[in-house]
């Protein structure tokens, strides 16, 4: 019978260096996944992730000891890998068991990136650098008894490949961003689905839950807390009403409001995180229109989706400021 684990190999050729594609290749697989953990966090979660360098760097090599031995085990390859004609074989010709493939990463991580301990990463970056160009091999390869076949034709139309792999993947994580933004409940919503999309978007912005009844103590407001009046038809909310006077400080109106137009307007069915978040979005065209000069009244009205917005903003140089702010279902 066949041995499907088995591939001709010249082993000759097989150690060749390549090393800035090699690196390449590991960073293009990196990425995906990164886009991996991204999609659990942003989208299954619904956590803000932007900014926790540390985090998802751990948690993205986490992804990379779970699914690369996988790969190599049944491909022979990875995404990145397979862009620039790499295949990772034992020495024998065969396919990576799992667990070669597992201990192959950890060598990746300890020898060619120093587990990415500042200063040290970059000296090991360069010793392996140094060793793929004049040996032809690296220190995890030569550990684990492995070879790193590089098949270097088509190397345009392969940069190429990287280019336009790195750039989706770029576009995706940025789309995650944005959908993970979007309510949960869709359609017409009943005064529970509001208040959860009003808290997702609190926790998910990591601001105050400023749709608690009880306010803590030892939070102190800039400004007034608007009064928030929902009005409910037949069991679904048809319409919000903001009002806040008498600001002197222009601050929390605007999370309130953005809030409320993501978990209300957002949820109608004709709207996606595009025509919310992008340009000339709702969001786009409340906010880029609005004046904060003290002298000026500002009135903004649209429709969106079958919900008519309508703002209102007034300055007044002894009283401060006051706003009104609703949102209505059409007929």
């Amino acid at each position: 019978m066949e041995n499907t684990n088995e591939t001709t190999v010249d082993k000759e050729t097989a150690w060749t260096g390549f090393p800035w594609r090699r690196y390449f290749a590991r960073s293009f697989d990196i990425s995906v996944y990164s886009a991996i953990w991204w999609f659990m966090g942003f989208m299954v979660f619904r956590w803000n992730m932007l900014g926790w360098a540390w985090r998802n760097l751990i948690m993205s090599v986490l992804m990379m000891l779970v699914f690369e031995p996988i790969l190599l085990r049944i491909f022979g390859t990875t995404p990145g890998k397979a862009i620039f004609g790499i295949r990772i074989l034992e020495d024998s010709g065969r396919k990576l068991s799992i667990m070669g493939g597992f201990l192959r990463i950890l060598g990746v991580f300890s020898r060619g990136y120093g587990f990415f301990i500042p200063i040290y990463s970059i000296y090991r970056l360069y010793k392996s650098y140094r060793m793929c160009s004049d040996e032809c091999t690296t220190e995890w390869d030569r550990a684990e008894g492995t070879i790193c076949h590089v098949n270097g034709s088509k190397f345009p139309l392969r940069v190429l490949g990287f280019l336009l792999g790195s750039v989706l993947l770029a576009v995706i994580s940025v789309i995650m961003v944005f959908a993970a933004d979007m309510p949960r409940h869709h359609g017409d919503l009943t005064l529970e689905q509001l208040h959860g999309n009003l808290r997702q978007y609190s926790n998910y912005h990591n601001i105050l839950n400023i749709w608690s009844v009880e306010i803590p103590d030892n939070v102190v407001w800039i400004g007034q807390i608007p009064d928030i009046e929902i009005i409910e038809t037949d069991g679904f909310v048809t319409e919000i009403i903001l009002i806040q006077e008498d600001m002197w400080f222009l601050t929390n109106f605007d999370n309130h409001i953005r809030a409320l137009m993501v978990s209300f307007l957002g949820a109608q069915p004709e709207m996606n995180f595009v025509r919310m978040h992008f340009s000339g979005g709702a969001l786009d065209t409340l906010f880029s229109s609005r004046s904060i000069m003290w002298s000026q009244q500002q009135v903004i009205n649209f429709t969106m989706a079958g919900i008519e917005i309508n703002y209102e903003i007034q300055h007044d140089a002894t009283n401060g400021s006051s706003v009104r702010f609703s949102m209505r279902k059409l007929p």
